[in-house]
């Protein structure tokens, strides 16, 4: 099959994305096997079509097709939807979490403690100081300082603690991610010896 490949400012493709949250739901394109090429995407073709899916009206704020909205663009969208949110009309990259920890390992004593330093920080790796964001943390041993490991960013940052437990283990990970997901997650591992 050849395949054709145009400059062209008709939107071939689209994001069909929830318009509450900003958060991609899928791509769509529209090829047109009797011109061999790749044809304007019709709006309401696109939300009928995600709309009629059962699967992703779960993904949508409320369960509610009327949430969901087009992002059209002029040539095939090739960057991954993953990591990424709709936001005033644009495709953007999440902010992503980046955890910290003063030590690199804990005694197995039940005592040791290590401070964890929690960013969200935008595509150039600068703080959000205006995030005020919940947070949850979970690890696989020890203690976290925060109840349930949730706790809430204070100028993009958030501190807490992790003490240790009495056993030796190899690796101990902790893992950090926004209460509503819109970020990338983040992850650190630790050694108890």
């Amino acid at each position: 099959m050849t395949q054709v490949t145009e400059s062209s400012t008709e939107a071939l493709s689209c994001i069909v994305y929830d318009k509450v949250t900003g958060r991609p739901l899928g791509r769509h394109r529209h090829f047109d096997a009797v011109a061999n090429k790749m044809i304007e995407v019709d709006e309401a073709e696109a939300l009928a079509l995600f709309a009629a899916d059962d699967g992703t009206l779960e993904k949508v704020t409320d369960s509610d097709a009327a949430n969901l909205a087009v992002l059209k663009a002029g040539t095939p969208i090739t960057s991954a939807l993953r990591g990424s949110l709709v936001v005033k009309n644009r495709l953007v990259r999440l902010p992503k979490l980046a955890l910290f920890s003063d030590q690199p390992e804990l005694v197995g004593d039940g005592k040791s403690t290590a401070t964890l330093t929690i960013t969200l920080q935008d595509e150039q790796e600068r703080v959000i100081n205006a995030a005020s964001n919940e947070v949850v943390v979970t690890t696989t041993r020890g203690k976290l300082s925060v109840r349930a490991g949730r706790c809430r960013l204070k100028n993009g940052r958030a501190t807490l603690t992790l003490t240790s437990v009495p056993e030796t283990v190899r690796d101990v990970r902790v893992r950090v991610e926004l209460a509503e997901g819109l970020a990338e997650p983040a992850e650190v591992r630790l050694a108890f010896v």
